[in-house]
């Protein structure tokens, strides 16, 4: 069974350009192994520095400020709030490019052995603060297993500003849907929580 799993782009700038991109382009036999018994691995998106910058510099004026409420208009992008925007990638050329980096969508076709596409873009403008979550309870693939998130930073991440969390190994937990999730009791435990008591993995903060 194969449920949510995370693709995290680190940006390599310690080498030349011709490598960069050549490395991008490949995945060890040990990262393959790792991404499908742990469910992430850590790739480089075989993108530079400028393209990272300049997607950054495009969605900062797209967020609402503190005070104005979410605009779900849809007449700039899908949605914006103070703190996230949604599909940044519709006018923002240089976000479209992280999104849909020939590295990136490389590598999923080649763990996944189908052409990957982009379909969503999420630009958060500090770390959300969720709660550890799977996004298939949200959107998923047909068949499902297929769907992979990409987190891309933007900025340097450290544990102070909002790293992505992920627990490794988690993809193999039940995959949990709305379906299983309508109808249930108030006092009756949610299928995330009956999973997730057999579970003792660690999150993962890179």
């Amino acid at each position: 069974m194969r449920s949510f799993r995370l693709l995290i782009a680190h940006v390599v700038t310690n080498q030349s350009t011709m490598a960069a991109k050549l490395r991008a382009l490949m995945l060890t036999s040990q990262e393959k192994s790792q991404y499908e018994a742990l469910g992430y691995a850590v790739v480089d998106p075989g993108l530079s520095m400028t393209e990272i910058d300049a997607a950054a510099k495009d969605v900062i004026p797209l967020f609402r400020p503190e005070t104005s409420p979410a605009d779900t208009s849809g007449s700039v992008v899908a949605f914006r709030d103070a703190s996230r925007v949604q599909d940044a990638w519709t006018v923002s050329n240089a976000v479209k490019r992280v999104a849909t980096s020939p590295a990136l969508l490389r590598i999923l076709q080649e763990l996944y052995q189908r052409e990957p596409f982009a379909f969503q873009t999420l630009n958060f403008r500090v770390g959300s603060q969720q709660k550890v979550h799977s996004d298939t309870i949200h959107f998923n693939a047909m068949p499902s297993g297929f769907m992979c998130g990409v987190w891309v930073a933007l900025e340097d991440i450290d544990m102070e500003n909002g790293p992505v969390v992920y627990y490794p190994g988690s993809n193999r937990l039940p995959e949990v849907t709305l379906r299983d999730v309508i109808g249930r009791k108030e006092d009756e435990p949610s299928p995330t929580t009956r999973a997730t008591a057999q579970f003792r993995g660690k999150p993962i903060d890179p």
